[in-house]
Order: C-alpha cells, then sequence, then structure tokens
C-alpha cells in the first residue's frame, strides 16, 4: 500500500530539514514516526494537543492505536476521523472550499530588516501572490501588509481597497501607499523582521460588471492594463521564468520568494520563478 497523501508527505519534508530527505514506507509505519511529538504532526496546534492529552494520548503511538470513532469524538467533528485516516495513509478528499484570498509571508533575514529592503521583498511577494492568484481565475479588490511582529512589540498592518483588477501596476501602486503609511508609523529605521501581503475580497473573473459612473476611457484602460498583465503571464509560461515584469527584481535570501510546501497545498513551479 502506497502512502500518496499530502499528509505524510508533509511529515516527511519535515522530519529531516535541512540535512536530507525521509520516505515513509507503508512497513514501518508507525514506528518511523514514533520519536515525533504530537506538535510535530500538521493540525495539532495547542488546543488538540490538550484535548488529546485529557483522552489519554500522549504519543504518535496512541494516537495511530485510537478507533477513528475515538478520534471524532476528541476533535468533535468529522475532522478526528479524517486526520485518523490521513495519518494511516489514506487518501483524504476534503470538502471544496471557496478561495478567500492568496498571500504569501516571509520571516527576512538580517540584511533585509529595513523598511526599504522589507517593501522590496513585499514586492516580491505580491507579484508572487497575484500571479498564483490569476492562474486560477480570480481577481482582487483589497490589498493588506503586515510587518514586524507583535511578540517583539513592533508591528504595523494596514489594507486599502480599489476597483476589482488583476492588474499587477494597481497592486503595486497600492502596496506604495501602504509602505509610506508603514514608515510614517513606524519610522524609517525600524527593524522589520517579518513582512506579509494578501490579496483579500477576490472574485472570479467576469464576475464583475464595470462601474457605470466611471468613464468610458477608464474602463478601457482597465481592460487594456490586464490583457498587458495577460500577455506578461502569457510570456513568463512560455520560458518557464519570470523574464518581464515591473520595477525591480532583487533576489531575497534563499534565491526565490513566496515558494514553500505549506500544509493543504503544493505549490506550483511557476511559483519557483
Amino acid at each position: 500500500m502506497d502512502y500518496p497523501n499530502q499528509f505524510l508527505a508533509k511529515v516527511a519534508a519535515e522530519m529531516n530539514k535541512p540535512n536530507g530527505l525521509t520516505v515513509l514506507h507503508p512497513d514501518n509505519l508507525p514506528g518511523s514516526l514514533k520519536h515525533l511529538s504530537l506538535r510535530d504532526l500538521p493540525g495539532v496546534a495547542k488546543g488538540v494537543e490538550a484535548r488529546l492529552h485529557r483522552s489519554g494520548v500522549y504519543d504518535v503511538i496512541d494516537l495511530w492505536n485510537l478507533a477513528p470513532k475515538h478520534a471524532r469524538a476528541i476533535w468533535g467533528s468529522v475532522e478526528g476521523e479524517r486526520f485518523w485516516a490521513q495519518l494511516h495513509g489514506y487518501d483524504v478528499e476534503k470538502p471544496r472550499t471557496e478561495r478567500g484570498m492568496y498571500g504569501h509571508g516571509r520571516v527576512l533575514a538580517s540584511g533585509w530588516q529595513t523598511p526599504e529592503k522589507a517593501y522590496e521583498c513585499a514586492r516580491l511577494l505580491l507579484i508572487k501572490a497575484a500571479r498564483r492568484m490569476r492562474r486560477e481565475g480570480y481577481r482582487a479588490s483589497t490589498l493588506s501588509l503586515s510587518l514586524g511582529s507583535r511578540r517583539q512589540g513592533r508591528a504595523w498592518s494596514g489594507q486599502t481597497s480599489f476597483f476589482p483588477t488583476r492588474d499587477d501596476r494597481i497592486f503595486l501602486k497600492a502596496l506604495a501607499r501602504l509602505h509610506e503609511q508603514s514608515v510614517a508609523v513606524l519610522g524609517s529605521s525600524a527593524k522589520i523582521p517579518k513582512v506579509a501581503v494578501m490579496l483579500s475580497n477576490i472574485e472570479p473573473f467576469g464576475e464583475h460588471t464595470d462601474d457605470l459612473f466611471k468613464a468610458r476611457d477608464t474602463a478601457t484602460r482597465r481592460k487594456d492594463g490586464e490583457a498587458l498583465i495577460d500577455l506578461i503571464d502569457q510570456m513568463n509560461i512560455q520560458h518557464k521564468s519570470a523574464i518581464v515584469g515591473f520595477g525591480l527584481n532583487a533576489r531575497v535570501p534563499g534565491g526565490y520568494a513566496g515558494a514553500k510546501i505549506a500544509f493543504g497545498r503544493v505549490p506550483d513551479l511557476q511559483d519557483f520563478d
């Protein structure tokens, strides 16, 4: 029996970072997982761990040996049974969810923790998120920017809205406004350990009609702008690299921005361009 599900793939990917690759073979389970803590499993946060402890589950082997219905009772929903099935290697089809946002975040290296460097990184993350959003057929009308860490006592977040679009130029102009606002609050010498951007209030292409009170030339410019973005996307896909874009194309530490194997989503190859 093979173990094709994303859950065990995520567990394996985290087991030997950054030194090598781990293969979870059916014959070695659950033994190859026994050294892991419950919190090492994707989806087991502090609250779930506390509920497991109250039910006498203190390690991965205890969790493995649960009955599916018992897992459901601990979670308080069918998610418990889904979790049990994924841990045992079953490919569980999750309910289809409506997409609510596209975003990326990054912990900044020491040389990138100034407001200007954080802004450069935010631009790259924004473009990555916007490209992914367009590939999946959506456009957005709200952009959010978050900087800093509340744990360290210095953080700022803000958002701005615009007419629904998939145009990178509109996103970048909105980001520039948010950056200016953040500098006004945090100062030009602030230390920025984290940066995150998010495109939200999204909708599929074609669901929004043009504003009847806008001039016709405004609507035409908007459509021409989106057509230009679509052409740029096509060129980048054709060449399998981000050869065309807007503004500076700085290389962040690690060589790419935004691409990571997150629980529940395997990145596309284009995420690493």
